[in-house]
Protein backbone atom coordinates (compact mmCIF):
# COMPACT_ATOMS: atom_id res chain seq x y z
CA UNK A 1 0.00 0.00 0.00
CA UNK A 2 1.53 3.38 -0.95
CA UNK A 3 2.26 5.97 1.71
CA UNK A 4 -0.08 8.96 1.74
CA UNK A 5 0.86 12.59 1.94
CA UNK A 6 -1.10 15.52 3.28
CA UNK A 7 -4.70 15.94 2.15
CA UNK A 8 -5.84 19.54 2.51
CA UNK A 9 -9.52 19.79 3.39
CA UNK A 10 -11.33 23.02 2.62
CA UNK A 11 -14.78 21.96 3.77
CA UNK A 12 -16.17 18.76 5.26
CA UNK A 13 -19.41 17.52 3.62
CA UNK A 14 -22.47 17.97 5.81
CA UNK A 15 -24.32 14.72 6.48
CA UNK A 16 -28.09 14.34 6.48
CA UNK A 17 -28.00 13.51 10.18
CA UNK A 18 -27.25 17.17 10.85
CA UNK A 19 -30.61 18.20 9.38
CA UNK A 20 -32.45 15.41 11.14
CA UNK A 21 -31.15 16.65 14.47
CA UNK A 22 -33.44 19.67 14.28
CA UNK A 23 -36.60 17.54 14.03
CA UNK A 24 -35.63 14.15 15.46
CA UNK A 25 -37.07 14.78 18.94
CA UNK A 26 -40.47 15.97 17.71
CA UNK A 27 -42.08 12.50 17.41
CA UNK A 28 -40.88 11.52 20.90
CA UNK A 29 -42.18 14.74 22.46
CA UNK A 30 -45.49 14.34 20.66
CA UNK A 31 -45.93 10.73 21.80
CA UNK A 32 -44.84 11.43 25.38
CA UNK A 33 -47.33 14.27 25.86
CA UNK A 34 -50.25 12.09 24.81
CA UNK A 35 -50.06 9.22 27.27
CA UNK A 36 -49.68 8.29 30.91
CA UNK A 37 -46.35 8.74 32.76
CA UNK A 38 -45.57 5.00 32.69
CA UNK A 39 -46.40 4.80 29.00
CA UNK A 40 -44.24 7.86 28.26
CA UNK A 41 -41.32 6.29 30.09
CA UNK A 42 -41.74 3.04 28.16
CA UNK A 43 -41.91 4.84 24.82
CA UNK A 44 -38.82 6.85 25.68
CA UNK A 45 -36.97 3.73 26.75
CA UNK A 46 -37.84 1.97 23.49
CA UNK A 47 -36.70 5.02 21.52
CA UNK A 48 -33.49 5.07 23.53
CA UNK A 49 -32.83 1.41 22.79
CA UNK A 50 -33.24 2.03 19.07
CA UNK A 51 -31.07 5.14 19.11
CA UNK A 52 -28.18 3.75 21.12
CA UNK A 53 -28.22 0.38 19.37
CA UNK A 54 -27.97 2.22 16.07
CA UNK A 55 -25.28 4.55 17.40
CA UNK A 56 -23.14 2.14 19.44
CA UNK A 57 -23.54 -1.08 17.47
CA UNK A 58 -19.77 -1.13 16.98
CA UNK A 59 -19.16 -1.84 20.67
CA UNK A 60 -20.33 -5.38 19.86
CA UNK A 61 -17.03 -5.90 18.01
CA UNK A 62 -15.49 -6.05 21.48
CA UNK A 63 -18.35 -7.45 23.58
CA UNK A 64 -21.95 -8.27 22.66
CA UNK A 65 -22.96 -8.59 26.31
CA UNK A 66 -21.26 -5.29 27.11
CA UNK A 67 -23.11 -3.60 24.25
CA UNK A 68 -26.48 -4.78 25.52
CA UNK A 69 -25.73 -3.68 29.08
CA UNK A 70 -24.49 -0.29 27.93
CA UNK A 71 -27.46 0.31 25.64
CA UNK A 72 -29.97 -0.79 28.29
CA UNK A 73 -28.43 1.71 30.70
CA UNK A 74 -28.17 4.62 28.26
CA UNK A 75 -31.79 4.14 27.13
CA UNK A 76 -32.84 5.33 30.59
CA UNK A 77 -31.98 8.91 29.58
CA UNK A 78 -34.41 9.23 26.64
CA UNK A 79 -36.93 7.46 28.89
CA UNK A 80 -36.42 10.11 31.56
CA UNK A 81 -36.72 12.81 28.90
CA UNK A 82 -40.04 11.42 27.67
CA UNK A 83 -41.34 11.17 31.23
CA UNK A 84 -40.25 14.75 31.89
CA UNK A 85 -42.05 15.99 28.77
CA UNK A 86 -45.20 14.23 29.96
CA UNK A 87 -44.93 15.93 33.36
CA UNK A 88 -44.32 19.36 31.78
CA UNK A 89 -47.20 19.07 29.34
CA UNK A 90 -49.56 21.04 31.58
CA UNK A 91 -47.39 24.14 31.35
CA UNK A 92 -48.22 26.98 28.99
CA UNK A 93 -46.44 26.95 25.59
CA UNK A 94 -43.64 29.39 26.32
CA UNK A 95 -42.67 27.76 29.58
CA UNK A 96 -42.94 24.27 28.05
CA UNK A 97 -40.66 25.38 25.20
CA UNK A 98 -38.10 26.67 27.70
CA UNK A 99 -38.20 23.53 29.86
CA UNK A 100 -37.87 20.86 27.15
CA UNK A 101 -34.33 21.73 25.94
CA UNK A 102 -33.31 22.49 29.51
CA UNK A 103 -34.41 19.00 30.51
CA UNK A 104 -32.52 17.46 27.58
CA UNK A 105 -29.27 19.23 28.50
CA UNK A 106 -29.66 18.31 32.18
CA UNK A 107 -29.87 14.64 31.22
CA UNK A 108 -26.87 14.89 28.89
CA UNK A 109 -24.87 16.44 31.73
CA UNK A 110 -25.83 13.65 34.14
CA UNK A 111 -24.99 11.03 31.50
CA UNK A 112 -21.55 12.61 31.15
CA UNK A 113 -20.86 12.35 34.88
CA UNK A 114 -22.70 9.38 36.41
CA UNK A 115 -20.74 6.11 36.73
CA UNK A 116 -17.57 7.84 35.45
CA UNK A 117 -19.59 9.31 32.56
CA UNK A 118 -20.23 8.48 28.92
CA UNK A 119 -21.06 11.70 27.00
CA UNK A 120 -20.91 10.01 23.60
CA UNK A 121 -23.32 11.04 20.86
CA UNK A 122 -24.53 14.34 22.33
CA UNK A 123 -27.31 16.03 20.38
CA UNK A 124 -24.87 18.85 19.61
CA UNK A 125 -22.65 16.47 17.67
CA UNK A 126 -25.24 16.18 14.91
CA UNK A 127 -24.16 19.72 14.00
CA UNK A 128 -20.40 19.11 13.98
CA UNK A 129 -20.19 19.96 10.26
CA UNK A 130 -22.43 23.07 10.48
CA UNK A 131 -19.65 25.42 11.55
CA UNK A 132 -21.69 28.64 12.08
CA UNK A 133 -24.09 26.76 14.39
CA UNK A 134 -21.46 25.27 16.68
CA UNK A 135 -19.44 28.43 17.37
CA UNK A 136 -21.62 29.22 20.40
CA UNK A 137 -19.84 26.27 22.04
CA UNK A 138 -16.99 28.66 22.90
CA UNK A 139 -19.44 30.28 25.33
CA UNK A 140 -21.90 27.58 26.36
CA UNK A 141 -20.00 24.42 25.49
CA UNK A 142 -21.41 21.54 23.47
CA UNK A 143 -24.38 21.52 25.84
CA UNK A 144 -25.35 24.97 24.58
CA UNK A 145 -25.58 23.65 21.04
CA UNK A 146 -27.64 20.71 22.30
CA UNK A 147 -30.00 23.19 23.98
CA UNK A 148 -30.44 25.19 20.77
CA UNK A 149 -31.19 22.10 18.68
CA UNK A 150 -33.62 20.73 21.28
CA UNK A 151 -35.30 24.16 21.51
CA UNK A 152 -35.99 24.12 17.77
CA UNK A 153 -37.48 20.64 18.14
CA UNK A 154 -39.73 21.89 20.94
CA UNK A 155 -40.81 24.92 18.90
CA UNK A 156 -41.71 22.74 15.90
CA UNK A 157 -43.76 20.51 18.19
CA UNK A 158 -45.64 23.51 19.57
CA UNK A 159 -46.30 24.86 16.09
CA UNK A 160 -47.82 21.53 15.08
CA UNK A 161 -49.85 20.95 18.24
CA UNK A 162 -50.64 24.43 19.56
CA UNK A 163 -50.25 26.54 16.47
CA UNK A 164 -52.49 29.41 17.57
CA UNK A 165 -50.64 29.78 20.92
CA UNK A 166 -47.06 29.35 19.77
CA UNK A 167 -46.34 32.77 18.25
CA UNK A 168 -44.11 33.95 21.11
CA UNK A 169 -42.24 30.65 21.04
CA UNK A 170 -41.61 30.90 17.31
CA UNK A 171 -40.38 34.47 17.65
CA UNK A 172 -37.96 33.60 20.45
CA UNK A 173 -36.69 30.51 18.65
CA UNK A 174 -36.13 32.48 15.46
CA UNK A 175 -34.31 35.20 17.37
CA UNK A 176 -32.01 32.74 19.18
CA UNK A 177 -31.25 30.79 16.02
CA UNK A 178 -30.52 33.99 14.06
CA UNK A 179 -28.35 35.39 16.84
CA UNK A 180 -26.43 32.11 17.11
CA UNK A 181 -25.78 32.01 13.37
CA UNK A 182 -24.70 35.66 13.34
CA UNK A 183 -22.32 35.00 16.24
CA UNK A 184 -21.02 31.95 14.40
CA UNK A 185 -20.29 33.78 11.17
CA UNK A 186 -18.48 36.54 13.06
CA UNK A 187 -16.48 34.01 15.08
CA UNK A 188 -15.34 32.25 11.93
CA UNK A 189 -13.53 35.46 10.96
CA UNK A 190 -11.96 36.11 14.39
CA UNK A 191 -8.19 36.71 14.50
CA UNK A 192 -5.82 33.93 15.50
CA UNK A 193 -2.15 33.33 16.21
CA UNK A 194 0.08 31.00 14.21
CA UNK A 195 1.62 28.01 15.96
CA UNK A 196 3.90 25.09 15.12
CA UNK A 197 3.68 22.74 12.16
CA UNK A 198 2.59 19.32 13.40
CA UNK A 199 2.49 15.99 11.55
CA UNK A 200 0.41 12.92 12.39
CA UNK A 201 1.20 9.32 11.52
CA UNK A 202 -1.47 6.70 10.85
CA UNK A 203 0.09 3.24 10.92
CA UNK A 204 -3.04 1.18 10.19
CA UNK A 205 -1.93 -1.77 12.31
CA UNK A 206 -4.61 -4.51 12.55
CA UNK A 207 -5.76 -5.03 16.11
CA UNK A 208 -4.99 -8.74 15.98
CA UNK A 209 -1.34 -7.92 15.20
CA UNK A 210 -0.69 -5.09 17.68
CA UNK A 211 0.38 -7.21 20.63
CA UNK A 212 1.78 -10.24 18.84
CA UNK A 213 5.58 -10.38 19.41
CA UNK A 214 6.13 -11.76 15.91
CA UNK A 215 4.79 -8.52 14.42
CA UNK A 216 6.71 -6.08 16.68
CA UNK A 217 9.59 -5.51 14.25
CA UNK A 218 7.16 -5.07 11.35
CA UNK A 219 5.12 -2.50 13.31
CA UNK A 220 8.18 -0.47 14.31
CA UNK A 221 9.43 -0.64 10.74
CA UNK A 222 6.19 0.79 9.40
CA UNK A 223 6.18 3.66 11.90
CA UNK A 224 9.86 4.34 11.18
CA UNK A 225 9.12 4.60 7.44
CA UNK A 226 6.08 6.83 7.94
CA UNK A 227 7.93 9.06 10.40
CA UNK A 228 10.81 9.56 7.99
CA UNK A 229 8.32 10.39 5.24
CA UNK A 230 6.68 13.02 7.45
CA UNK A 231 10.05 14.54 8.28
CA UNK A 232 11.24 14.58 4.66
CA UNK A 233 8.07 16.00 3.12
CA UNK A 234 6.79 18.44 5.75
CA UNK A 235 9.67 19.31 8.12
CA UNK A 236 7.27 19.58 11.09
CA UNK A 237 8.06 20.82 14.58
CA UNK A 238 6.48 17.68 16.06
CA UNK A 239 5.54 14.21 14.76
CA UNK A 240 2.82 12.26 16.55
CA UNK A 241 2.21 8.50 16.73
CA UNK A 242 -1.15 7.02 17.85
CA UNK A 243 -2.15 5.50 21.18
CA UNK A 244 -0.06 2.43 22.15
CA UNK A 245 1.74 2.62 18.81
CA UNK A 246 4.90 1.23 20.40
CA UNK A 247 4.36 -2.57 20.50
CA UNK A 248 5.85 -3.17 23.94
CA UNK A 249 6.08 -1.89 27.50
CA UNK A 250 8.35 1.12 27.76
CA UNK A 251 11.11 1.18 29.02
CA UNK A 252 11.36 -2.57 29.69
CA UNK A 253 11.01 -3.70 26.08
CA UNK A 254 14.41 -4.25 24.40
CA UNK A 255 13.36 -2.08 21.45
CA UNK A 256 12.55 0.95 23.62
CA UNK A 257 15.84 2.58 22.62
CA UNK A 258 14.76 2.80 18.99
CA UNK A 259 12.31 5.59 19.89
CA UNK A 260 14.98 7.93 21.22
CA UNK A 261 17.32 6.99 18.39
CA UNK A 262 14.71 7.86 15.74
CA UNK A 263 14.00 11.28 17.27
CA UNK A 264 17.73 12.01 17.47
CA UNK A 265 18.39 10.77 13.94
CA UNK A 266 15.62 12.92 12.45
CA UNK A 267 16.36 15.86 14.78
CA UNK A 268 12.62 16.19 15.31
CA UNK A 269 10.58 15.82 18.52
CA UNK A 270 8.41 12.69 18.59
CA UNK A 271 5.25 12.16 20.64
CA UNK A 272 4.61 8.43 20.97
CA UNK A 273 1.77 6.48 22.52
CA UNK A 274 3.01 3.51 24.53
CA UNK A 275 2.13 1.36 27.54
CA UNK A 276 4.53 2.12 30.38
CA UNK A 277 5.56 -0.39 33.03
CA UNK A 278 6.82 1.26 36.20
CA UNK A 279 7.11 -0.18 39.69
CA UNK A 280 4.68 -2.96 38.89
CA UNK A 281 2.05 -0.55 37.51
CA UNK A 282 0.99 -0.31 33.85
CA UNK A 283 -0.06 3.07 32.44
CA UNK A 284 -1.48 4.05 29.08
CA UNK A 285 0.92 6.87 28.30
CA UNK A 286 2.23 9.43 25.84
CA UNK A 287 6.00 9.97 25.68
CA UNK A 288 7.67 13.10 24.29
CA UNK A 289 11.21 12.71 22.96
CA UNK A 290 13.02 15.91 21.98
CA UNK A 291 15.22 16.36 18.92
CA UNK A 292 18.20 15.10 20.92
CA UNK A 293 16.44 11.82 21.71
CA UNK A 294 15.85 12.59 25.39
CA UNK A 295 12.56 11.65 27.04
CA UNK A 296 11.47 15.04 28.38
CA UNK A 297 7.81 14.59 29.41
CA UNK A 298 5.28 11.81 29.95
CA UNK A 299 1.52 11.86 30.37
CA UNK A 300 -0.33 8.94 31.95
CA UNK A 301 -3.98 8.62 30.96
CA UNK A 302 -6.23 9.93 33.75
CA UNK A 303 -9.72 8.78 32.69
CA UNK A 304 -9.51 5.06 32.02
CA UNK A 305 -12.14 3.05 30.13
CA UNK A 306 -14.26 1.06 32.61
CA UNK A 307 -14.39 -2.68 31.87
CA UNK A 308 -11.60 -2.15 29.36
CA UNK A 309 -8.64 -0.59 31.14
CA UNK A 310 -9.88 -1.15 34.68
CA UNK A 311 -12.63 -2.96 36.57
CA UNK A 312 -14.92 -0.66 38.59
CA UNK A 313 -16.09 -1.59 42.10
CA UNK A 314 -13.01 -3.60 42.94
CA UNK A 315 -13.40 -7.35 42.80
CA UNK A 316 -17.12 -7.34 42.03
CA UNK A 317 -16.42 -7.85 38.32
CA UNK A 318 -13.17 -9.81 38.66
CA UNK A 319 -14.79 -12.80 36.95
CA UNK A 320 -14.57 -10.88 33.65
CA UNK A 321 -10.80 -11.37 33.63
CA UNK A 322 -11.41 -15.02 32.84
CA UNK A 323 -12.78 -13.89 29.47
CA UNK A 324 -9.98 -11.41 28.78
CA UNK A 325 -6.92 -11.40 31.10
CA UNK A 326 -5.92 -7.90 29.88
CA UNK A 327 -9.00 -6.26 31.40
CA UNK A 328 -8.27 -4.09 34.38
CA UNK A 329 -4.48 -4.06 34.13
CA UNK A 330 -4.00 -0.29 33.76
CA UNK A 331 -3.50 2.26 36.53
CA UNK A 332 -4.73 5.86 36.13
CA UNK A 333 -2.49 8.88 35.98
CA UNK A 334 -2.98 11.82 38.31
CA UNK A 335 -1.22 14.77 36.64
CA UNK A 336 -2.66 17.21 34.09
CA UNK A 337 0.62 17.20 32.18
CA UNK A 338 1.48 20.10 29.91
CA UNK A 339 4.09 19.46 27.20
CA UNK A 340 6.02 21.97 25.08
CA UNK A 341 7.29 21.99 21.52
CA UNK A 342 8.84 24.92 19.71
CA UNK A 343 7.90 27.19 22.61
CA UNK A 344 4.19 26.23 22.40
CA UNK A 345 2.51 24.37 25.27
CA UNK A 346 0.14 21.49 24.56
CA UNK A 347 -1.54 18.55 26.30
CA UNK A 348 -2.66 15.04 25.42
CA UNK A 349 -6.05 13.34 25.53
CA UNK A 350 -5.68 9.57 25.16
CA UNK A 351 -8.39 7.45 23.56
CA UNK A 352 -11.88 8.53 24.64
CA UNK A 353 -10.64 11.26 27.01
CA UNK A 354 -11.57 13.80 24.34
CA UNK A 355 -15.29 13.07 24.83
CA UNK A 356 -15.14 14.72 28.28
CA UNK A 357 -15.44 18.52 27.92
CA UNK A 358 -14.30 19.22 31.46
CA UNK A 359 -11.11 17.20 31.09
CA UNK A 360 -10.06 19.01 27.92
CA UNK A 361 -10.87 22.34 29.54
CA UNK A 362 -8.64 21.58 32.53
CA UNK A 363 -5.64 21.06 30.28
CA UNK A 364 -6.25 24.36 28.48
CA UNK A 365 -6.70 26.19 31.78
CA UNK A 366 -3.28 24.87 32.80
CA UNK A 367 -1.67 26.48 29.78
CA UNK A 368 -2.10 24.14 26.80
CA UNK A 369 -2.34 26.12 23.54
CA UNK A 370 -3.35 23.08 21.50
CA UNK A 371 -4.59 19.58 22.28
CA UNK A 372 -3.54 16.21 20.89
CA UNK A 373 -5.81 13.17 20.81
CA UNK A 374 -4.00 9.88 20.28
CA UNK A 375 -6.30 6.91 19.92
CA UNK A 376 -6.72 3.38 18.61
CA UNK A 377 -10.21 2.71 17.26
CA UNK A 378 -9.13 -0.43 15.42
CA UNK A 379 -11.06 -2.42 18.04
CA UNK A 380 -14.31 -1.46 16.33
CA UNK A 381 -13.54 -2.35 12.74
CA UNK A 382 -14.57 -0.33 9.71
CA UNK A 383 -17.63 1.19 11.40
CA UNK A 384 -19.00 4.60 12.35
CA UNK A 385 -17.00 4.61 15.62
CA UNK A 386 -13.98 6.67 14.46
CA UNK A 387 -16.20 9.20 12.69
CA UNK A 388 -18.36 9.63 15.79
CA UNK A 389 -15.18 9.97 17.83
CA UNK A 390 -13.99 12.76 15.53
CA UNK A 391 -17.13 14.77 16.33
CA UNK A 392 -16.10 15.04 19.97
CA UNK A 393 -12.67 16.41 19.04
CA UNK A 394 -14.29 19.06 16.84
CA UNK A 395 -16.25 20.37 19.81
CA UNK A 396 -13.24 20.35 22.15
CA UNK A 397 -11.48 22.58 19.61
CA UNK A 398 -14.34 25.09 19.37
CA UNK A 399 -15.07 25.14 23.10
CA UNK A 400 -11.52 26.10 24.02
CA UNK A 401 -10.42 28.00 20.91
CA UNK A 402 -7.49 25.66 20.28
CA UNK A 403 -6.39 23.35 17.49
CA UNK A 404 -6.87 19.63 18.12
CA UNK A 405 -4.49 17.21 16.44
CA UNK A 406 -5.67 13.59 16.12
CA UNK A 407 -3.37 10.64 15.49
CA UNK A 408 -5.32 7.39 15.24
CA UNK A 409 -4.00 3.93 14.46
CA UNK A 410 -6.59 3.22 11.77
CA UNK A 411 -8.15 6.72 11.52
CA UNK A 412 -9.47 9.32 11.59
CA UNK A 413 -6.12 11.16 11.81
CA UNK A 414 -6.41 14.87 11.13
CA UNK A 415 -5.84 18.46 12.26
CA UNK A 416 -8.80 20.53 13.47
CA UNK A 417 -8.54 24.29 13.75
CA UNK A 418 -10.04 26.35 16.62
CA UNK A 419 -13.33 26.76 14.72
CA UNK A 420 -13.86 23.05 14.08
CA UNK A 421 -12.58 22.99 10.49
CA UNK A 422 -10.59 19.94 9.42
CA UNK A 423 -7.57 21.48 7.71
CA UNK A 424 -5.59 18.32 6.96
CA UNK A 425 -6.16 14.57 7.27
CA UNK A 426 -4.81 11.20 6.24
CA UNK A 427 -6.92 9.86 3.39
CA UNK A 428 -6.64 7.16 0.75
CA UNK A 429 -7.26 9.77 -1.95
CA UNK A 430 -8.34 13.43 -1.68
CA UNK A 431 -11.83 13.27 -0.22
CA UNK A 432 -11.59 9.48 -0.09
CA UNK A 433 -11.48 6.80 2.58
CA UNK A 434 -10.21 7.99 5.97
CA UNK A 435 -10.02 4.74 7.91
CA UNK A 436 -7.92 1.60 7.50
CA UNK A 437 -5.36 3.37 5.34
CA UNK A 438 -1.80 4.25 6.28
CA UNK A 439 -0.12 7.59 5.77
CA UNK A 440 0.93 10.93 7.16
CA UNK A 441 -0.56 14.40 7.23
CA UNK A 442 0.67 17.78 8.40
CA UNK A 443 -0.66 21.27 9.02
CA UNK A 444 0.27 24.48 10.76
CA UNK A 445 -1.73 25.08 13.91
CA UNK A 446 -3.62 28.22 14.89
CA UNK A 447 -4.82 29.44 18.27
CA UNK A 448 -7.43 31.92 19.42
CA UNK A 449 -7.65 33.99 22.55
CA UNK A 450 -8.99 32.16 25.64
CA UNK A 451 -12.71 31.49 25.31
CA UNK A 452 -15.53 32.16 27.72
CA UNK A 453 -16.12 28.41 28.00
CA UNK A 454 -12.52 27.81 29.08
CA UNK A 455 -12.98 30.38 31.85
CA UNK A 456 -16.40 29.32 33.20
CA UNK A 457 -16.84 25.72 32.04
CA UNK A 458 -20.21 23.98 32.03
CA UNK A 459 -22.03 26.51 34.18
CA UNK A 460 -24.77 26.67 31.54
CA UNK A 461 -25.37 22.91 31.74
CA UNK A 462 -25.40 22.97 35.54
CA UNK A 463 -27.92 25.81 35.42
CA UNK A 464 -30.08 23.61 33.16
CA UNK A 465 -29.88 20.81 35.72
CA UNK A 466 -30.96 23.14 38.52
CA UNK A 467 -33.75 24.58 36.36
CA UNK A 468 -34.99 21.10 35.47
CA UNK A 469 -35.21 20.06 39.11
CA UNK A 470 -37.17 23.23 39.87
CA UNK A 471 -39.50 22.88 36.89
CA UNK A 472 -40.30 19.24 37.56
CA UNK A 473 -40.94 20.10 41.19
CA UNK A 474 -43.32 22.85 40.16
CA UNK A 475 -45.12 20.48 37.80
CA UNK A 476 -46.23 18.45 40.80
CA UNK A 477 -47.83 21.34 42.64
CA UNK A 478 -48.75 24.23 40.37
CA UNK A 479 -49.98 25.00 36.88
CA UNK A 480 -48.21 28.11 35.68
CA UNK A 481 -50.25 30.90 34.22
CA UNK A 482 -49.81 31.98 30.64
CA UNK A 483 -46.38 33.58 30.21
Amino acid sequence: MPLREREEIQEVPRPLVGLLGWVGLVPLIWAATRCTPSRAFSLGYFAGLLFFLGTLYWVSYVSIAGTLLLVCYLALYPAAFALGCQMLNGFKPLFFWLCVPTLWVALELVRGILFTGFPWGLLAYTQSKFLPVIQIADVFGAYGVSWLVAAVNAAIFLVIVRCERAKATVMLTTFLLTASLAYGYLSLHAPSQSGPEVAVVQGNIPQEEKWEPDYAAHILGRYDELTRLARERHHPDLIIWPETAFPGYYPNDPQSGTLAALAQNLETPLLIGSPVLEEGRVMNSALLFNQDGALVTRYDKIHLVPFGEYLPLGGLFSFLKSYDPRIGEFSPGTEFTVFETGGTAFSILICFEDIFPGLARQFVRRGARFLVNITNDAWFGDTAAPHQHLEASIFRAVENGVSVVRSANTGVSCVIDPWGRVTAQVAETPGGKLTFVEGVSSARLYMRDPTCYTRVGDIFAWTCLAGTILALGLSKFVRLRNI
